[in-house]
């Protein structure tokens, strides 16, 4: 996934019109916009402009079912259920202390993973970039890419060598 060159968290109002107005960078935005905002790293904060309630939780909710509709699929039906069903103090406590945390824990230790893995290929360390920071943009052979590209022509000579060895007939003694 992409991260914003300037992550930040942007203010945005929605008019009765259906309109949205980041006020934070002072223009009139899109849901599709909003969603790739979301996509590249930035939080968002939507208010009503009328009540000035946050609404942040329903268009958050509505850029789900019309733009990520897929993704709903990611939850099983009895948690989908179990959400419906129960009160909502008690499912907001849920989500917030068990299942955010964990998907935090979860991105910590996949880039965790990812990082030993690149050091154990010999690929170099990446900086790891907890979630929501902004990417650092990579140098030009950052990722590693021209070691290993060097690594495998080496290889590649070294086995050449080896098969002409095989091939050439020995003296006999």
């Amino acid at each position: 996934m992409a991260k914003a060159s300037s992550c930040q968290r942007l203010s945005i109002k929605k008019y009765p019109n259906r309109r949205f107005y980041d006020s934070t960078r002072s223009c009139h935005v899109t849901l599709d916009q909003i969603h790739q905002l979301i996509r590249t790293g930035h939080d968002v904060q939507i208010t009503d402009s009328k009540t000035g309630q946050d609404i942040t939780v329903a268009v958050l909710s509505q850029i789900l079912l019309e733009l990520d509709s897929f993704k709903l699929s990611w939850f099983p039906n009895s948690l989908l259920h179990h959400v419906i069903r129960n009160d909502e103090p008690m499912v907001r406590e849920f989500m917030d202390v068990y299942f955010n945390q964990a998907f935090e824990w979860f991105l910590q230790s996949r880039q965790s993973m990812e990082q030993q893995m690149r050091q154990m290929m010999g690929l170099g360390a990446t900086m790891a970039q907890p979630p929501g920071e902004p990417a650092v943009a990579p140098g030009p052979d950052a990722d590693g890419l021209g070691d290993l590209n060097q690594r495998l022509a080496d290889l590649a000579e070294n086995m050449q060598h080896m098969q002409e060895r095989l091939t050439t007939p020995r003296p006999s003694a």
